[in-house]
């Protein structure tokens, strides 16, 4: 008794299996759970649940709003004085950067012919430049490289603006900085000042009024950090070289669910520090995590005749931004719900699982109370979408996407409007916001969930199982039910399970 009373202590006591400041925003959903089970007969059962418990997915985002979310949409400018938190981007996506020296010039008669502005993009090495934007408009190379100054800008920048790019494996200074500024007498730049391990950019203008009135506003589009897939990893059930002890084998990515697992397995910022969890491999079961991987990764088509991954993201990450929050945002890029059991993360992205077991009014426990919720709360209950995104065609601003109804869901709700407005920071495709609304308004009107208690042999339930379930008492007929809760009595060897009803049809 005493070996059990420990397990369960360890199992509950906030904080004794939790490690790393991960769970600032999933810890909420452990608290109500902790707080209904202490106030009822579960009072000390071992507790497992799906973060949002029984809600819709459409209820989770807007529940799971990060208060910061606009922070997480790059900034407006490029950032000056040495208090901001440094970033780094997970999936590609756009900086502005921070600049690191000040503005000098030099060349021509009077020395200011050119100026030179030094921009740290992230500080985790590994990305690649894709374009740079100046003034709120992309603008091409012209495939000319100076020999000072980098990669030539064309359009109306041709002859007048160049860029010098590093990724952070570079092992000596530029030269140029050195040749022109090394004997600065207030701001020298020396050979040491390598930048090794952040990317970084030297971008050169060249003296023009018509063109450049006061300091520039610049903004770089890069790939994302790499990152570990296990997929990519033989030793870890997938099939590849990548390692998780050596980041030279990973790779960029711009999966949602590849960044979510980095993050809770901790993200190394340098000096020994780590930005998110410190889940171990075991914690994170391969089959599920690749699951989810590859559902992000399922080929769709676009709209426009392209065949894309369903569900792709991308966002830039402080490093004084809680990492709870930005699993948030990326959760919400594909529908993913997330939970911790007993030690174990599990995720499920998009359509839930098909149904692992079946069910019978047979099966219920009938001594324990059982509970029916037909309807969701007022507050629950949506039948249009607004959502907002960044668009890249637009040098990433955020967008307002189409307003999605449910038409049949309006009538039914008396043509009152019960709108739902979801920002997705991390979302760079508005077809992909599209599809997020009509799933997200489609299963939001399933709102049939049940609590009720199961024998010993369905212990093995989880989270995200699904049961088809077969009742003469409700009228079913092998219809699907996710469970989302399951709370364990090990005296009295019952599970007390809640089951949300689901369609697939909704997520096709």
């Amino acid at each position: 008794m005493r070996l059990i009373i420990l397990i369960l202590w360890l199992l509950l006591v906030p904080g004794v299996a939790v490690a790393a400041p991960i769970l600032g925003a999933i810890g909420a959903a452990w608290t109500a759970v902790t707080t209904f089970a202490a106030s009822s007969f579960w009072a000390g059962v071992f507790v497992r649940t799906a973060a949002g418990f029984a809600l819709s997915a459409l209820a989770r985002a807007v529940r799971g709003r990060d208060r910061n979310a606009q922070a997480s949409i790059p900034t407006p400018y490029t950032m000056t004085g040495e208090v901001n938190a440094e970033t780094f981007l997970p999936g590609q996506y756009a900086t502005a950067g921070q600049l690191v020296y000040p503005p000098l010039t030099h060349g021509g008669t009077t020395g200011t012919e050119y100026k030179t502005f030094v921009v740290a993009l992230s500080c985790l090495a590994g990305c690649q430049l894709q374009r740079v934007a100046i003034g709120g408009e992309w603008v091409p190379f012209t495939g000319v490289v100076h020999a000072d100054y980098g990669q030539e800008l064309g359009g109306k920048y041709a002859g007048y603006a160049w860029v010098k790019y590093y990724d952070g494996s570079q092992t000596v200074a530029d030269p140029m900085l050195v040749a022109k500024y090394g004997a600065h007498p207030d701001y020298p730049w020396s050979s040491d000042m390598v930048g090794e391990g952040v990317c970084w950019a030297v971008v050169t203008l060249r003296a023009n009024s018509s063109l450049f009135a006061g300091q520039p506003r610049l903004r770089f589009e890069l790939t994302g950090i790499p990152m570990y897939d296990p997929r990519a990893d033989s030793t870890a059930g997938g099939v590849g070289a990548q390692r998780w002890n050596d980041k030279s084998t990973w790779a960029s990515t711009r999966n949602p669910a590849v960044m979510i697992y980095n993050i809770l397995r901790g993200i190394d910022i340098g000096l020994g520090d780590i930005w998110g969890g410190q889940a171990q491999e075991e914690e994170l079961p391969y089959a599920t995590w690749a699951a989810a991987m590859d559902a992000c990764d399922v080929l769709v088509d676009d709209g426009a005749g392209n065949m894309v991954p369903t569900y792709e993201a991308g966002i830039e990450v402080r490093l004084d931004r809680r990492p709870a929050d930005v699993i948030a945002e990326l959760k919400k890029s594909c529908a993913a719900a997330l939970s911790d059991v007993g030690g174990r993360w599990l995720i499920r992205v998009g359509a839930p699982a098909l149904p692992s077991g079946v069910l019978v009014d047979d099966d219920i426990v009938v001594t324990e109370g059982r509970e029916l919720h037909p309807a969701a709360s007022l507050a629950d209950t949506h039948n249009a979408v607004a959502a907002s995104w960044v668009d890249p065609a637009s040098v990433y601003q955020p967008r307002n996407a189409t307003l999605w109804e449910n038409q049949m869901a309006l009538q039914e709700d008396g043509n009152r409007k019960l709108m739902a407005d979801v920002q997705l920071p991390a979302v760079t495709r508005e077809f992909q916001v599209t599809q997020l609304q009509k799933a997200w308004l489609a299963d939001d009107r399933r709102w049939r969930t049940h609590t009720l208690a199961l024998p010993p042999r369905m212990v093995a339930l989880e989270p995200f199982d699904v049961l088809s379930w077969t009742s003469a008492r409700n009228g079913y007929t092998a219809r699907p039910f996710e469970v989302a809760s399951v709370l364990d009595d090990p005296l009295r060897m019952v599970q007390r399970v809640t089951l949300r009803e689901i369609d697939y049809a909704d997520w096709q």
